[in-house]
Parts: C-alpha cells; structure tokens; sequence
C-alpha cells in the first residue's frame, strides 16, 4: 500500500531487506530544505524504518562516508539498514523531536553538548575533503538576503558594519567540522537517548556555530530564555576554549541570516512570513547582552530594530 512511491525495482530491493520480505506500506514525510525526499516504511507486524532517497546533486558514496566519519566519532545517528544505487535505508527514530520534550528539555543538555563535542572530533582533514571551508565569503554569502532586502536607508550602514565586523571575528576563530543545521527538529530523543539526524550538510564553521544554531531557533529560546542561557553556560563549561560572548555574537549572526530569509521570503511567495520577524526580533532583544557581550558589540541593536519596524510599516 502507498507504493506508488515507488518503482518495481525499489519495491523489490526493499523486499530483500530482513523484516520487509512480504508487504509494506509507505508514507510520504514532510521534505526538508534539501533535494533529498523521505518515506516512513510500515510492516504488518509494527516495524519501520526510514527510507531516503538521494538527490540529483549527491551520490551515495558521499552520504556513507559522512555516515562512517560521524560514527567513528561516536556521534549518535541513524543506524544504516540497507543501501542501494541512490537509496538509503535507515532505523526509524519515531517522531519525538527535542522540540516536543518541554518542559523537561534541560534534562538533554549534557548530551547535546556531548553530540556537538564528538561532531567537532571529526578531522578538518577528512572533512576537506567532502565539504567547504566556512570562509568569510561563506558567512557572507549566509548574510546575502538580509542586505539585499533589508531597506537601504540611514541606519543601513551602521548595521552593514556592524556584521562585517562579526563575520571578521568568527573566520578569525579556529574552524571545526560542524552538523552546520544544528536545530531543535534535527535533534530526536529516542529510548530516551539524544539522536543526530539530518547531518548530510557539514560545513567548517567556528567552534560556537552549531551550539548558536540551536539557541537562535525559533521557538527554542522563547521556550526559556533562562533555559538557554543555562545550556551556554554548559557548553562553555563543557568546551573550555570557547567563551559565552562568543557563543551569543553567533547567535546574533544566525538571527540576522534567518531575518534576511524571512525578508526574501515576505518579498516573494509568503507574505505571511512577516509573522516571523517579531519572534526572531524578540530572541535577538532577549540575548544578555549587556551581561555577557561588550558593548560595541550590543549598540547597534537599536538601529537594526529600527531599520524592521520602518520596513513591517511600509508594507502593511
């Protein structure tokens, strides 16, 4: 049933996996930002697994050796069950993501903190060869929608240097291999363990890119301000090289990328869009700034709340 999805010859090489000899029906699941496309297979008896099909863009060689470099590393992800020409099959981790663990989500920290450690075990060596350097260019070209649609009036400027100055900090930092969409959906808990998934899209990023990808999204920090702050603190204590200003300056970085995406968006197919500003605005009001972050790092803030007000207005 549902394998329509399918061709013959996918239908029959599922059939050659153990526990999925006879029937199975398939469910389509929702599609990330990438090309690849999921299904939730379903066996008479209760078993599943996840079935992935690999993009045009990607080969299957590249996705089992990001496989084998994060378990080498000890990093908790999919179990492969079967693979085959563009086909990967994995073990269903069922649907319970961190964000659905509130109020007891502190009770993970430790292990998330743990995860994003193991990620950056994995070598810059190793990953060169598979991914890209998160260059300055790079965190620029993460920042493109946010200048270009952000209104270019006064105030623009300040605002312009202001992350210039950001993106110069972070390159300057030691770069580490990172899961590089490190967010609340992309965590599972699973026999109530913290899981890994979609971590097809490494990049080399600073030490505090993965950490900030998590606290600056939406939804996670509104959760408990308090919450994330604890979870900084942790990481700091965890890592030891890193500090708490930097973590949140890369957080403030990544509320400026989502805010130019929703920019793009609001400008094109989703108006409805402008919804989101008011969240990622609040998170970036909500970091503690003036307790943990010097102040040349702080003060443009006005300006930018500023320069979103005045664009929300015009286009009501």
């Amino acid at each position: 049933m549902g394998t329509h999805y399918l061709s013959n010859h996918e239908t029959r090489w599922i059939k050659t996996v153990p526990g999925f000899e006879k029937s199975f029906r398939i469910t389509p699941l929702q599609p990330d930002a990438s090309s690849r496309r999921y299904y939730r297979l379903h066996t008479p008896q209760g078993q599943t697994a996840l079935l992935c099909k690999i993009g045009a863009e990607e080969t299957l060689a590249h996705l089992l050796t990001l496989h084998a470099l994060y378990q080498k590393a000890g990093v908790a992800i999919p179990h492969i069950l079967a693979h085959h020409n563009s086909h990967i099959l994995f073990e269903d981790l069922g649907t319970t993501h961190l964000k659905n663990c509130s109020p007891s989500i502190a009770h993970h920290f430790t292990e998330i903190c743990s995860q994003i450690l193991n990620i950056q075990k994995i070598s810059t060596d190793q990953a060169l060869s598979i991914t890209s350097i998160y260059e300055e260019g790079s965190n620029s070209s993460e920042l493109n929608d946010f200048f270009t649609f952000l209104p270019h009036k006064s105030g623009f400027e300040i605002v312009q240097n202001w992350i210039g100055t950001l993106i110069t900090h972070f390159h300057a930092l030691p770069q580490v291999f990172t899961h590089h969409d490190f967010h609340w959906e992309n965590i599972m808990t699973y026999e109530n363990q913290v899981r890994v998934i979609d971590y097809h899209d490494p990049r080399l990023g600073p030490e505090s890119y993965d950490i900030a990808s998590l606290i600056a999204d939406r939804g996670f920090f509104q959760a408990s301000p308090d919450t994330a702050q604890s979870l900084v603190h942790l990481f700091c204590t965890h890592h030891k090289t890193l500090s708490s200003p930097d973590i949140w300056l890369n957080v403030a970085l990544r509320l400026c990328k989502i805010l130019g995406n929703f920019l793009r968006l609001s400008n094109d197919v989703r108006p409805d869009y402008k919804d989101y500003f008011e969240v990622a605005l609040q998170t970036l009001s909500q970091i503690p700034w003036q307790q943990k972050v010097p102040s040349e790092h702080w003060e443009p803030l006005d300006t930018l709340f500023e320069l979103f007000q005045g664009y929300t207005t015009s286009q009501r």
